[in-house]
């Protein structure tokens, strides 16, 4: 019986809910916005702050073209993939000397 009752009382929510009129949302009108965050620009270039500079971080190996760099999740595993299609994984150590040859662009990678 108390079942009945739970299943009535759901029905008769979903059936009220479903026919309860829709608010209206987002934007009546465009907002007018100028070219160039409004016509507001910088007055300068923003500083570059601290002290750094880009090292050759894995002098033993040579990319030709690379666009990317990630790791393998749960190894030690480096994957570089370039813009002519070539992925390489190797070790991530600095004195690295070893290229693997993971997979060409639109294969499944296998690392």
């Amino acid at each position: 019986m108390r079942l009945i009752r739970v299943v009535v009382c759901c029905f008769t929510g979903l059936f009220l809910a479903g026919n309860a009129p829709a608010q209206p949302y987002g934007l009546d009108a465009h907002p007018a916005v100028g070219p160039f965050l409004d016509n507001v620009m910088p007055e300068s270039a923003p500083t570059i702050s601290g002290n750094w500079s880009a090292v050759v971080a894995f002098t033993n190996l040579t990319f030709t073209n690379a666009i990317g760099l990630t790791y393998v999740p749960g190894t030690s595993k480096l994957v570089v993939w370039e813009r002519e299609g070539r992925v390489w994984s190797f070790t991530n150590d600095p004195s690295a000397s070893t290229l693997a040859a993971s997979a060409r662009a639109g294969m499944i990678p296998v690392c």
